[in-house]
């Protein structure tokens, strides 16, 4: 169990990859919090609490998080044959009925945003509009 710090932007913006195993409760939240305290213990990351925290004890000097989980659509601008239609509407259905993000990482789900991605397969004829005026 160990995890990779990658710095985007100093004392704003960080990649974590967590390497966690296969049998290991996956609560991302909990190891987060414990990968922002050695982030301002060894200065990387410079915290300023703020008055309205929801947070009290010891997570106090860590803060509040907020998670943003990207879920992939299919565009309407992909072009599919009826073939890979199936296939990714096959794909879609799997995704819904399966365990949800939030829960496979262990994350609170109230602390949590989905933002979907348009995916674009394939190139659509362009339509060529005329103005009216």
């Amino acid at each position: 169990m160990d995890y990779r710090v990658y710095t985007i932007e100093p004392n704003k913006i960080f990649s974590i990859e967590f390497n966690l195993g296969f049998r290991v409760s996956q609560k991302i939240n909990v190891f987060l919090r414990d990968v922002i305290q050695d982030l301002i213990l060894t200065g990387e990351l410079k915290f300023n609490p703020k008055d309205y925290m929801i947070n009290t004890g010891t997570d106090k000097n860590v803060g509040d998080f907020k998670f943003v989980i990207l879920e992939e659509t299919l565009s309407n601008e992909s072009n599919l044959s009826r073939w890979d239609n199936f296939a990714m509407s096959l794909k879609v259905f799997i995704k819904k009925i399966t365990v949800s993000p939030q829960k496979w990482f262990g994350i609170d789900t109230s602390i949590v945003e989905v933002e979907k991605v348009p995916i674009t397969i394939g190139i659509r004829q362009k339509v060529k509009l005329t103005r009216i005026v």
